[in-house]
């Protein structure tokens, strides 16, 4: 660009200055009323200068960003109406409580209390006494024993018998047996004591007393109401 071009671009931009200020700046007539004495009113004109300046940068004016809106929350969906509760049907009076009838009470005949004469002596029943304990037999305890256990051993001796079978099989041996008896010979009861390890021969001593009763009577000069001897019988062959 040559000097002349550049000095016309001075001048445009030089003028469009003064355009710009002239339109900006409107011309304004100044009235100052000043009060005469004849009432009349001087209008007084001052002119208006006009100074030519550089051109002022025009400044661009910052258009602001518009800012997004903010999205507004999504509308919440209209509950439906509540429903109307129905009236809750009136409490039906509750009849007022019958009086209750207490039955009479019976008439109870209160029976005559006994005075100690009317009343019995209930008698205690008699408590029978223990029987003693049977009196034992052994040899040697006096004549009057010795006498009565041997007059006991012959009664036994006339009932007594060998099994036939015991002595076919060669059996031998003594059981021992334990009975008791009253004064009258009468067996209260017996058992086996001692075994002879064969069955046919302690079932024969067993079987002699059963033989043997009533044994010989208890002579008077025996103490005793009851009594009680040990018996071994011997089986032996010949």
């Amino acid at each position: 660009m040559t000097g002349t071009q550049r000095y016309l671009v001075l001048l445009v931009a030089i003028a469009m200055s003064i355009t710009t200020l002239a339109l900006a700046l409107p011309h304004a007539t100044v009235q100052n009323p000043l009060t005469l004495e004849s009432g009349e009113v001087e209008t007084a004109a001052t002119p208006l200068r006009i100074a030519l300046a550089a051109p002022e940068p025009v400044i661009a004016e910052t258009v602001p960003t518009p800012q997004p809106q903010p999205t507004p929350p999504p509308k919440a969906a209209p509950q439906p109406p509540a429903p109307i509760p129905e009236p809750a049907e009136a409490p039906r009076p509750e009849p007022p409580p019958q009086p209750k009838l207490e039955p009479e009470p019976e008439t109870q005949l209160t029976p005559p209390v006994p005075t100690p004469a009317d009343t019995p002596v209930a008698s205690a029943p008699p408590v029978a006494p223990a029987p003693p304990a049977p009196t034992e037999l052994q040899s040697g305890q006096s004549d009057t024993v010795d006498d009565y256990l041997s007059q006991l051993a012959r009664h036994l001796g006339r009932h007594f018998a060998y099994p036939r079978r015991a002595e076919r099989l060669g059996q031998e041996g003594t059981p021992v047996i334990r009975f008791t008896f009253d004064r009258s010979g009468t067996l209260l009861n017996w058992r086996l004591e001692q075994g002879s390890n064969h069955v046919l021969l302690d079932q024969a001593a067993l079987d002699l007393l059963k033989a043997a009763e009533p044994l010989p009577r208890v002579p008077d000069t025996m103490n005793g109401r009851q009594f009680s001897f040990t018996l071994p019988v011997r089986f032996r062959l010949r």
